[in-house]
């Protein structure tokens, strides 16, 4: 004799496994790869120095876009008053 869902001595087997995956945010990984490269410039020119510090320590594709900014830097401005000793 087999009971049905719902009847009485039915017992539903659920893994952690589902459960895990039923509780897991939908991922977003890919959300940013999707995006064009000329619309991943116009995000990184509206990020100061600061944050575009922080967003190279936690994406690789961000931390390449500052070395590629850092390379781009030939310029020093020196304070007024200040003095170059060579």
């Amino acid at each position: 004799m087999s009971t049905l869902a719902g009847e009485p001595g039915h017992v539903q087997s659920t893994s952690a496994a589902n459960l895990a995956a039923d509780a897991a945010p939908p991922p977003t990984a890919g959300l940013w790869d999707a995006i064009p490269h000329e619309c991943k410039l116009l995000v990184y020119a509206h990020l100061s120095k600061e944050d575009m510090a922080c967003a190279a320590r936690v994406n690789r594709e961000f931390a390449e876009h500052v070395r590629e900014l850092r390379a781009q830097f030939t310029v020093l401005n020196l304070p007024a008053g200040a003095n170059v000793k060579g």
